[in-house]
């Protein structure tokens, strides 16, 4: 699989962090220092078009000249990176691409809109614990090994079986990440009621802190939520498990549907309750199209 083939059909699409970034950023960025970090450096002449709000007005009062204060850091956006690389992820359903194929791809296509505009930016991987993360970098070296790393992943995963412990792995970012910074979680967060509660107030604790968080939730549409089966016996194995049930398709579907619909609802609810981005990613639909869509989508926001 490759994962840069969609790199020049997205590169002028906006990545854009809402609220969280400390120093100067460029271009669409925004950042809640207005602008500016806060140790100052120098003074610079004004031009039209400068923001006024950045004019040193008492150096004006004594000179009647106007001079632009210029700071010492200009800090761009931290962008964090987190896939689940769980055995669920191996599922691929009705679509050409598994989950964990498709993630990698939307993983890879945003990492390279972060380095594009000069974002620094971590990765790293979970399944029942957070099994590794890298440090935070924003040059063409760093996204080149996120790529190579995704594609020995690719080519490695399945060789075991690998259960979701979403929430300990939240537990143990909380303690890596210390400063503000943008955190996608790639997954299909298919965790019981019980564990959801719980990552609902872990997501909570790392918004406490200012990050940014977006979810991207992996799912085939088709029979992961619509549960589109021909009528019929079917053999039901669960990926991260022994556990294989035989049943009737027909049988089962509308207390499936019900329990699915039910679970993506509340994780739509709590996110739109608290401000954090949820992307419902279908593996089937064109990739270029989903993330176009977002991206504008979050420009439109802005």
């Amino acid at each position: 699989m490759e994962l840069q083939e969609l790199y020049p059909k997205l590169k002028n699409i906006p990545l854009i962090a809402k609220n969280i970034v400390e120093g100067f950023l460029s271009g669409l960025h925004r950042s809640p220092h207005h602008g500016f970090s806060v140790e100052f450096a120098e003074h610079r002449d004004y031009f039209s078009g400068d923001p006024l709000r950045h004019v040193d007005w008492k150096v004006y009062g004594r000179t009647d000249k106007m001079y632009i204060k210029k700071y010492e850091e200009e800090t761009n956006v931290r962008s964090y990176f987190l896939l689940d690389i769980s055995s669920s992820m191996q599922y691929k359903g009705s679509s050409k691409w598994n989950k964990l194929e498709y993630a990698a791809l939307l993983m890879a296509s945003l990492g390279y809109l972060a380095q594009k505009q000069i974002d620094g930016i971590a990765y790293g991987y979970f399944s029942n614990s957070l099994k590794s993360i890298s440090p935070v970098k924003s040059t063409n070296t760093q996204l080149n090994q996120m790529i190579v790393s995704l594609e020995e992943l690719l080519q490695e995963i399945g060789k075991k079986k690998e259960a979701t412990d979403l929430n300990n792995s939240l537990s143990n970012l909380a303690n890596i990440i210390n400063k503000r910074s943008l955190i996608y979680i790639i997954s299909d967060f298919l965790i019981d009621p019980e564990a959801l509660r719980k990552t609902k107030d872990l997501l909570l604790e790392l918004k406490h802190l200012k990050h940014e968080i977006i979810l991207i939730s992996v799912h085939d549409f088709k029979t992961e939520i619509a549960f589109d089966f021909d009528d019929g016996n079917y053999t039901f194995e669960d990926l991260e498990s022994d556990l294989r049930l035989n049943l009737r398709s027909q049988d089962i579907k509308e207390v499936y549907k019900k329990q699915m619909n039910a679970h993506i609802s509340s994780l739509k609810e709590f996110c739109n309750l608290h401000e954090i981005d949820l992307l419902l990613a279908d593996i089937s639909s064109n990739p270029e199209e989903i993330l176009k869509n977002y991206l504008i989508n979050r420009t439109k926001m802005m």
